[in-house]
């Protein structure tokens, strides 16, 4: 399991009243919470007031502190952007904190990652950004995605995403795919998504090559300088060309970068390598799993990092 996945017991005891009882007493008001907003939301209401004690009445909450542009999208994203959700409540309680941005793809959860998306957010759709992603073969035909990309706003609810990806492309040749672009043509002429986008595991021989297509409108790359070699050039190709950067996998990175923040009292890893990447002024936002309430409370800490 990743570090971003899944608090650890240390983490929890560490946050935790040091007494047994203050142990008990916190788990049980952290059950008290989930289960009032998870059956909110399940009727279709806010959530109620957060019982007093709880992190969410404590003064200075966490949530958003800063948004930045997406390229030339004319777009402004949340800072920390969720990706990969699929808990109802855990997704709303992250937009009631001020995050706008939400990624998930077809085969996150099989489909389930959409479908959480479009029941937690339908009726605040107006004032959300989504995004899908699908792993095109090279053998697809317009069809095929057709019927993808459909399949995908269905499950999110939805009559368009504002960010469709292409995932994972990883090798530069796929761009000479002319039957697969001219889908996508076609499924914006439909109205089906505002802005192509693409991801990949390979910066430094892709960003080139999609930036010569002049086709699209941000790119979610893996934020690991240790991996690639030419990182920050490419970041700043991508910059110039008005290509918004939406940073992934901050926490691998993190890992093996030499950070200043690491060791400081109240800083998590996770929020040294949120806050490490956001330092970086030409990435947008910067994308991260949140599987739990905790999760978004400690990852929202440090929003607003690197501004000025």
């Amino acid at each position: 399991m990743k570090k971003d996945e899944k608090i650890t017991r240390r983490d929890f005891l560490r946050k935790a009243p040091v007494s047994v009882v203050g142990v008990a007493a916190a788990l049980r008001l952290s059950m008290e919470v989930n289960s009032l907003v998870r059956a909110a939301w399940a009727e279709g209401t806010d959530a109620p007031p957060a019982p007093a004690g709880s992190a969410s009445s404590l003064p200075g909450e966490n949530r958003i502190r800063g948004y930045r542009a997406l390229g030339k999208t004319g777009l402004e994203i949340s800072d920390i952007s969720m990706g990969a959700a699929v808990d109802d409540a855990v997704i709303r309680y992250a937009f009631d904190r001020g995050v706008n941005y939400f990624d998930t793809a077809d085969s996150y959860y099989n489909g389930q990652g959409e479908s959480a998306l479009g029941k937690s957010l339908k009726t605040v759709r107006d004032k959300c950004i989504l995004s899908t992603k699908h792993m095109v073969e090279s053998g697809w035909k317009k069809d095929i995605l057709f019927e993808k990309v459909n399949a995908s706003l269905k499950r999110l609810e939805s009559d368009y995403v504002d960010l469709l990806f292409i995932q994972g492309i990883g090798d530069p040749a796929f761009f000479e795919n002319q039957e697969i672009l001219a889908a996508y043509e076609d499924l914006k002429k439909q109205g089906k998504y505002r802005f192509l986008c693409f991801s990949t595991h390979d910066t430094d021989t892709v960003v080139p090559a999609a930036i010569d297509t002049g086709l699209f409108s941000a790119a979610m790359l893996m934020y690991t300088p240790a991996q690639f070699s030419k990182m920050d050039e490419m970041h700043t190709r991508l910059h110039d060309a008005g290509i918004g950067i939406i940073a992934m996998k901050a926490l691998k990175g993190g890992e093996k970068a030499n950070l200043p923040d690491k060791e400081k009292s109240g800083l998590t890893f996770a929020q040294s390598s949120i806050r490490w990447a956001l330092e970086d002024k030409k990435v947008s936002s910067v994308l991260i799993s949140m599987r739990t309430f905790e999760h978004v409370d400690e990852y929202l800490e440090v929003s607003g990092s690197g501004q000025g």
